[in-house]
């Protein structure tokens, strides 16, 4: 007998956990989003001119936030779920991004990069951020947005409709650039800041996208997803519907990616 699934359970972390680990190794060759976002976080870090010594680089892939941060003094310590993910040295904790094991206080800063959106209680996990900053402290973090994988998401719709005369969630939910402010305030976080910013990536067919999609982020990894095995037909009608309506101008389809930048700070003492 299996235990029923919680309502608040929207993703199956276990699995994605098991996807990601499967592929840790390609990461590196498939990491053109996480490289811009972190080029975007590294950039909002250097318009700050407080002194943020102690940092939590949560969810950061170590070739790309924590190095850069460290050149310029700060003692950074990396955080995964993924041990294949985090550098062979230096100061590294392995960890469920719903659990942070860090007692009050411990930073000065916490970045962020495309790893906390699937997380199933996000305001839990920012509340857990919340409380590791010292007073001043700051949450730089980068997430998916609403708007992103929209044209996967509507040839999916389409396709199930037509092959299989229903639908089954695919594409995961991201949240809305207007409530994320919400979401700092209500974390305790003050003088929010949010923007967002839409990254058109082109590839040469969806099959090319959804394999990048798998390397990053595990595939579908909602646990409401379809448990049977998909029939070939939907992908194939898929694909033909994504080539029909999303195609790039010299040839391939267009994936948008939406990416909401949240940064909040901790009151001061």
């Amino acid at each position: 007998m299996t235990n029923p699934v919680s309502p608040s359970q929207v993703f199956d972390r276990r699995l994605l956990r098991q996807r990601r680990s499967r592929y840790a190794g390609q990461f590196a060759a498939h990491d053109f989003l996480h490289r811009v976002t972190a080029e975007s976080l590294l950039e909002r870090r250097a318009d700050m001119r407080h002194a943020l010594p102690r940092v939590l680089a949560l969810g950061c892939p170590e070739h790309l936030i924590a190095p850069a941060l460290a050149a310029h003094g700060a003692q950074v310590v990396q955080a995964e779920q993924l041990s294949g993910l985090l550098p062979s040295a230096g100061l590294r904790v392995v960890l469920d991004e719903e659990l942070l094991p860090f007692a009050p206080g411990c930073f000065d800063l916490i970045v962020s990069n495309l790893a906390l959106q699937f997380v199933n209680d996000l305001p839990g996990t920012l509340r857990q951020c919340r409380s590791a900053l010292r007073a001043d402290g700051v949450l730089l973090a980068a997430l998916p947005g609403g708007q992103t994988l929209h044209e996967l998401r509507a040839c999916f719709y389409q396709a199930e409709q037509e092959s299989m005369g229903g639908v089954s969630p695919r594409i995961a939910p991201n949240i809305a650039s207007d409530s994320a402010a919400g979401l700092l305030q209500r974390a305790g976080f003050v003088m929010p800041v949010v923007d967002s910013e839409l990254i058109e990536v082109v590839y040469p067919d969806p099959f090319t996208l959804l394999r990048e999609l798998r390397v990053q982020w595990g595939g579908n990894g909602l646990h409401d997803r379809w448990q049977r095995c998909t029939p070939r037909r939907l992908f194939v009608r898929m694909a033909e519907l994504y080539g029909q309506t999303y195609p790039a101008e010299n040839g391939g389809i267009r994936a948008t990616f939406e990416i909401i930048y949240l940064h909040g700070w901790t009151p001061p003492a």
